[in-house]
């Protein structure tokens, strides 16, 4: 099964993610770096269920050491720091 981070967790990521069943390629979401990680993890949505809360890319990158992937839902002018972030 996929590990997948996500690194902002705003509507249209969180649809992307949602929808990535599509393929049929087993995954879960392991990780969220979110400046409102808490408020994300309250909403007890159960697509979340075992994921790993943090409040910055930064540290989710830090400790989350086996992700096979991460997705990149910032604000556009935000996009290239946390891809180079991810590389």
């Amino acid at each position: 099964m996929l590990q997948v981070g996500i690194i902002g967790y705003g509507g249209r990521v969180s649809h992307m993610a949602k929808n990535l069943s599509m393929y049929g390629i087993p995954y879960r979401i392991a990780a969220i770096a979110d400046p409102r990680a808490e408020e994300i993890r309250q909403s007890n949505d159960p697509f979340l269920q075992g994921t790993n809360f943090y409040q910055d890319a930064d540290t989710m990158l830090a400790t989350e050491s086996e992700l096979d992937g991460v997705m990149v839902g910032t604000r556009c002018f935000l996009h290239t720091e946390m891809a180079c972030k991810v590389a």
